[in-house]
Parts: structure tokens; sequence; C-alpha cells
């Protein structure tokens, strides 16, 4: 958060590319290995069916999990794009008047 806090300041684009391909390598890194040090563990297969690489499923089968994921996060994206809750409703209104 510290450092996302300096690409802010800094309002340019390459911080922000800069910080996803650090965190990415990290990151994922960091999740690999503990991804096969669970492997190693009592209680993996309960686990491995209970969730996915990175997020959770959310229903019996794929298509269910991502028939929730997708549209959350499109809802998601919708709203950082269009200035957060406060300006999805003043468009709204714009459209309803």
């Amino acid at each position: 958060m510290l450092y996302s806090a300096f690409a802010i300041l800094c309002n340019h684009w390459f911080p922000w590319v800069y910080l996803i391909y650090v965190w990415s390598w990290v990151f994922v890194g960091r999740m690999l290995l503990k991804e096969n040090s669970l492997r190693k563990k009592e209680g993996w297969n309960e686990y491995s069916q209970q969730s996915y690489f990175f997020i959770p499923k959310v229903g019996p089968n794929f298509i269910s999990t991502w028939m929730f994921y997708v549209p959350l996060f499109g809802i998601l994206y919708l709203l950082w794009i269009g200035g957060g809750l406060e300006g999805f409703l003043k468009d709204w209104k714009g459209i309803i008047d």
C-alpha cells in the first residue's frame, strides 16, 4: 500500500506497471511455494476441492463459480472507471431526469 501511494503521487502510468510487475512476481511466487507446502499436509484434498489457486470456489462447478465472479468483477470495474458509486449515481440521475 505504501508503494501504491507513491505511484498515486507520481500521477504517471509507469510506476503502476512496475508495481504490478514486481507484485505479480513476488506474490505469485510466494503463493506457489505455499501451495507446494500445503500439498504435503493432511487435509490438502479437502482444501483443493474448496478453492482455486487465487479465488475461492462458489458453487459446485467451474461454470457456476465463473458466473459469480465475472459479473462481480465487471461491476467493480465499471464502478472504478465511472468514478466510484458517486459517479455511477450521478450518471444514472442524468439518464433518469
